[in-house]
């Protein structure tokens, strides 16, 4: 059964086929659906076990792709899994969705699909104790990408989180986004209360500043 061309079926990754049989603890087999093919045992072969690194197991589009950066590492996951399979989960994890509505609509481009990708561009990132946010770089943008994506503090994510929520016109008929609601208030002599209640549509207006 290990001859070149007898096929078998794997436990989670489909069909395979057997390329070339040297001995067997060195079988080299091509995974069906993806192409991909790998070194492997006769015996793990037969029980099922061998797995196709290009096919999609993370959300039912991420897959593992094959290289250097490794999914567990001292007994737990490796920061770049961690952050590739949250982003992942943030953008095609239905029950996300309803949790987190603001995150319906976004997708990672097709080069994040394969871990590797992602865990080689974060490898080169200043990402001790930040986190992944894709935009700030890009108003508006719903693409996890290289080109869109950085890692910022927790507070420069607030930050920019705050300045989606509240956007003012000055008596004056200026539109104006606010990054940080007290430090905003604080400097044009306003009251938080008022201006949240005006944000929230409980008053008209608060020193002739109103809701955008």
């Amino acid at each position: 059964d290990m001859v070149a061309g007898t096929r078998h079926v794997t436990n989670k990754s489909g069909e395979l086929e057997v390329v070339e049989y040297l001995d067997a603890y060195n079988v080299r087999v091509r995974f069906i659906d993806t192409g991909f093919e790998i070194a492997t045992q006769a015996s793990s072969i037969r029980s099922g076990e061998v797995k196709d690194k290009l096919r999609p197991s993370v959300f039912g589009i991420g897959y593992l792709g094959d290289g250097e950066f490794k999914t567990w590492a001292n007994y737990g996951r490796t920061k770049e899994y961690v952050a590739w399979q949250n982003m992942l989960q943030r953008c095609y994890d239905p029950k996300c969705h309803v949790k987190r509505p603001t995150y319906i609509g976004c997708s990672v481009c097709a080069e994040w699909h394969n871990f590797q990708n992602f865990a080689k561009w974060m490898s080169k990132q200043n990402c001790e104790g930040k986190q992944l946010d894709k935009d700030i770089k890009v108003e508006g943008n719903k693409v996890y990408s290289p080109e869109t994506c950085m890692f910022v503090t927790p507070a420069e994510n607030s930050i920019e989180a705050n300045a989606k929520q509240y956007a003012f016109v000055s008596p004056s008929g200026v539109v104006t986004d606010v990054y940080n609601l007290s430090e905003f208030c604080r400097e044009n002599g306003l009251d938080q209360g008022n201006m949240s209640n005006v944000h929230a549509g409980k008053l008209k207006q608060h020193k002739g500043w109103v809701s955008a």
